[in-house]
């Protein structure tokens, strides 16, 4: 099954800067998810554990800054 976000698509231009990130993986693992700005650079912004029904939800703890990032869920 793999770690997939489900709500958000490659280039796609989110006005909310506190975002919930929805995504399926399998059930009861431990997601970490990644801000990844426009230079590679890496930041982690926490972790969720996926529900028995594969899916998780992160809302994000901080407000993003204007520009491109990279939202990775590992």
């Amino acid at each position: 099954m793999g770690i997939h976000i489900t709500n958000f698509v490659n280039g796609e231009i989110v006005a909310d800067p506190m975002p919930i990130v929805k995504g399926v993986a399998p059930a009861n693992s431990l997601v970490t998810i990644v801000l990844q700005n426009n230079v590679g650079v890496e930041q982690e912004e926490g972790t969720v554990i996926t529900g028995a029904n594969n899916v998780f939800l992160f809302e994000m703890p901080i407000e993003l800054k204007n520009g491109p990032v990279t939202l990775i869920a590992r």
